[in-house]
Order: structure tokens, then C-alpha cells, then sequence
């Protein structure tokens, strides 16, 4: 027997009001007009009820120690330093100015950074360029990777010897594009870098702690994002914007979960590098591995981590795609049977 049932449904938005907090660091002389932008984001996903990785963390407090505290904490501290500089600077000098940006909604898809481009008042032609901080506590082996390398002609020659002797493992990559506040800025037309420490199993839960950051470590990060900046801030001429690919942000929802993080965002090698595999998801049960390089998805070439987001908004739970995966130098074909996303997720 057919029946038929009507249901109303009222549903309630509820808007909650934020803030970017940032402050100006005057520069001297003819150059004082320009902007070097340092930004990070200072919100995180709250209690996980959005946002975070795991279901059965929601309604638990996720301090977000790594991400983005230490950026937040980097940019005060910067502030500090660079303050320093700039007084002792002879009257003769000439520096760009410096507007330290903290974020917030980034979490939310970038939204802060979105409103700030599409708001400020300043003129983009000012913002010579825009440093990035998120998630710069997480030192280990010394390595450091540096995005949006390729944003500017200059960086390559300017930056390296920074990066030597700063003592770090540095992972110079080109793109300027990826899932944090930069992208905005480089969408606009500025050139950008951003500083990473790399992903780990604490990101989006609750056991991203403080105990946890390689403080001595991101003091060294620190160094070296400071002498960018005085670098940026008194080179004599304009840099040369250039556009760069990555990934791009899907259109649509996904009704399903992967379960993986990305280890690289930065689109310079195809594929997707597997950065971490979270327990009971469908990549778990697939055979996906840690450091595994996804190349291929239901017999067609995988791009980039924006691709495979796209294919996953495009799948539902139950669909089997067989994806290839670059293990140790040798392709690995593995069924992958696609989950269901957990509610709430």
C-alpha cells in the first residue's frame, strides 16, 4: 500500500557576528605607502560540532594548539620584533608598512580573509605581498614547507638564501592557491607565501594540545618569517605577480567520507599525497596507507586534492571506484568502497 504524508519543516538561522583584528606597522619613507600583509586565522572549530574530524569528538573542547594558535601566537610576536626594527631604522630609511591580519571564519571557508579582500578600503595595488601563518607548531626533522614560491618572479633568487641559512629543511613549493587565507589574497591578484609545519593526526580534534608544539622549533619558523619580511618590506622595487594553479574547492556537499588528510596542498606533483588515514573510514578499510601518492580514480588520472574533493561530492554512499596509489614507487590498485558521512559531518 502507497500513503502519502505532508511535513512542514521551519528551520532557523542563527547569525553569529566575528571580527579580523589587525593593526598597522607604519613604514618611513617614499615606500611607506606599500603594505607587506602578515595574516593567520585565530578561530578554530569550537566543541567540533562543525568542522571537526571525528563525529564522535563533537561536544568536546578542541583547543586547535597547532592549528591556528600558533600562527595567531606567531603574528603577536612578530608584531613585537618588527616594531623593534622599524624604531631603529635611520630617519633615511625607507620600509614598507606592515598590517598584522588575524582572521577569523576561516574555518568556515576562508570567509575573514574573503571579506577583507572584497571590503578593505586600501587599494590592491598597495599590498606589494602577503605572508600566511597556519599551523607553524608542528617542527619536526626541521622541516618547513614555504608555499606560493611561484607567486612572484623574485622569490626564487630572493628567498633562497633566507631559507639556507636559516638552518630549516625548507620545502620550497609553487602554488599559491590551497585551503587557508593566502588563496584569497593570490585570487586578488597579490603574491603570496605561506608557512606550514605539515599535517598530523591531532588536526580538527580534540587532542590538538599545547604540550604538543615544538615551541623551539616554531621560534626558528619564526626567525626566518621575519626576515622575509624585512626583506620584503625594504627591496627596492615591486615584485612581478604571477598566477599559479592548485586545487580549487569543490562545488557541492559530499554525502560521503573519504577519511584521509592531504599531505600536500600545493599541486606541484599530481596526485594526492596521503598526509594521515583516520581509523574506520572508507580509506582505512580500502587499504590506504600513510605517505601513499593517490594517482588515479575509477581509471581516470587524479589532479589534485580539489579533484578528488570533486569526485567524492559527486559519489554517494555505497558507490565502489577503484583508485591506484603510488606506495614505495610501485602502483597499488585498491577497491574503495565510499561510507557514508557520519552526521553532523
Amino acid at each position: 500500500k502507497q500513503a502519502r504524508a505532508t511535513i512542514s519543516v521551519q528551520m532557523d538561522r542563527a547569525r553569529m557576528a566575528t571580527r579580523n583584528v589587525g593593526a598597522v606597522l607604519a613604514g618611513k619613507g617614499p615606500l611607506a605607502n606599500e603594505l607587506v600583509v602578515i595574516g593567520a586565522h585565530y578561530d578554530h572549530v569550537g566543541y567540533g560540532y562543525v568542522g571537526g574530524s571525528n563525529p564522535g569528538n563533537q561536544g568536546k573542547l578542541h583547543p586547535g594548539a597547532d592549528d591556528n594558535a600558533s600562527g595567531t601566537a606567531g603574528l603577536i610576536l612578530l608584531a613585537e620584533r618588527l616594531k623593534k626594527h622599524y624604531d631603529e631604522l635611520p630617519s633615511d630609511a625607507e620600509a614598507r608598512s606592515v598590517l598584522f591580519l588575524a582572521f577569523s571564519a576561516e574555518e568556515m571557508g576562508l570567509l575573514g580573509a574573503e571579506h577583507f579582500v572584497k571590503a578593505t578600503s586600501i587599494d590592491p595595488a598597495r599590498i606589494s605581498a602577503m605572508i600566511n601563518m597556519d599551523m607553524i607548531g608542528r617542527v619536526k626533522d626541521d622541516n618547513l614547507e614555504v608555499g606560493g614560491m611561484g607567486s612572484a618572479a623574485e622569490f626564487d633568487a630572493m628567498l633562497a638564501p633566507l631559507f639556507e641559512k636559516s638552518g630549516l629543511d625548507v620545502k620550497p613549493t609553487r602554488s599559491g592557491m590551497g585551503p587557508s587565507d593566502h588563496a584569497v589574497f593570490h585570487r586578488a591578484g597579490t603574491p603570496v607565501l605561506f608557512f606550514f609545519t605539515g599535517t598530523h593526526q591531532d588536526y580538527h580534534t580534540p587532542t590538538d594540545l599545547p604540550h604538543k608544539i615544538n615551541a623551539e622549533g616554531a621560534a626558528r619558523v619564526l626567525d626566518l618569517v621575519e626576515q622575509t619580511t624585512l626583506a620584503l618590506a625594504t627591496r627596492a622595487g615591486p615584485l612581478t605577480f604571477q598566477q599559479t594553479s592548485g586545487p580549487q574547492m569543490a562545488r557541492g556537499r559530499a554525502k560521503v567520507r573519504l577519511g584521509v588528510m592531504p599531505g600536500d596542498y600545493s599541486g606541484d606533483e599530481p596526485g594526492v599525497l596521503v598526509g594521515e588515514v583516520y581509523e574506520g573510514t572508507s580509506a582505512a578499510k580500502a587499504g590506504i596507507l600513510k605517505g601513499d601518492r593517490i594517482v588515479r580514480w575509477g581509471g581516470e588520472e587524479l589532479a589534485d586534492a580539489g579533484v578528488m574533493m570533486q569526485r567524492l561530492v559527486d559519489a554517494k554512499p555505497g558507490d565502489v571506484v577503484e583508485v591506484v596509489v603510488v606506495r614505495e614507487g610501485k602502483e597499488v590498485t585498491l577497491p574503495l568502497t565510499l561510507l557514508a558521512k557520519p552526521e553532523g559531518q
